[in-house]
């Protein structure tokens, strides 16, 4: 297909402008698009969960190898033009909604797999709502900002480990699978792009996770303070 080799001339043909304020940079380098699709394992008995498509070109190449395909999209403007574009695939199903606040559980066949090129302006919130909510989705492959990629993925001691990065510890591993330049998307943005891999634990710590999640966002909200001050604080009660 045409609009499929050449992503750039999806916008062209429809007129249509990335949106800043959407957090919009559409991936639309061939070759990095079959590369996230090859490692993330994708075949033909995954349900996949693909939040922000864009123009389509990644959705494609994952209904190729997949069962079915759900794209989530929040612009309607973009829905419009996916419409067009996904019209010869079956298996994919488009949602019009936002990512951060539609109800996956409505779904009518769970995705166990979610790969997506993130808008920056909501990943680290919608990777830690997932992770709480829909332990279903059982893997995660997902494109990026670099710095939120390496904070997600850190180990304890390195400069940007922090409550982001326990709480995904939580729930999974994560390792930041390649660094991508911003030349590969289009319109480019000002920083790098990184590719995660998010696997779900089978088994979850011991302590509750309310607990954990209370725990750990005190003792990193006061970095100045010390942990049993930030503690204390948390759970209402004075340092003795």
């Amino acid at each position: 297909m045409e609009e499929f080799l050449k992503p750039g001339d999806i916008l062209r043909r429809f007129g249509y402008s990335p949106k800043k304020f959407l957090g919009q940079h559409f991936l639309t380098d061939l070759n990095a698009l079959k590369k996230i699709v090859k490692v993330g394992g994708v075949s033909s008995e995954d349900v996949v969960l693909e939040i922000g498509p864009g123009v389509g070109n990644l959705t494609q190449l994952l209904a190729e190898k997949s069962k079915l395909v759900y794209a989530l999209e929040i612009d309607e403007e973009l829905i419009r033009i996916l419409e067009e574009v996904l019209k010869p695939f079956s298996n994919i199903r488009l949602i019009k909604g936002d990512a951060l606040t539609f109800d996956l559980h409505s779904l009518e066949e769970l995705p166990s797999k979610m790969v997506s090129n993130l808008p920056y302006r909501i990943a680290s919130d919608l990777i830690v709502t997932y992770l709480e909510k829909y332990h279903f989705i059982r893997e995660f492959w997902l494109m990026v900002q670099k710095e939120v990629g390496e904070r997600l993925s850190a180990s304890a001691g390195s400069k940007v480990y922090g409550s982001l990065s326990l709480k995904v510890a939580y729930f999974s591993r994560c390792e930041l699978v390649e660094v991508f330049p911003p030349q590969i998307f289009t319109p480019p943005p000002k920083v790098e792009s990184a590719l995660i891999k998010v696997e779900r634990r089978d088994e979850l710590p011991s302590i509750p996770y309310s607990l954990f999640k209370k725990v750990v966002e005190a003792a990193f909200a006061h970095r100045r303070k010390t942990v049993v001050n930030s503690l204390a604080g948390a759970f209402g009660k004075d340092k003795k």
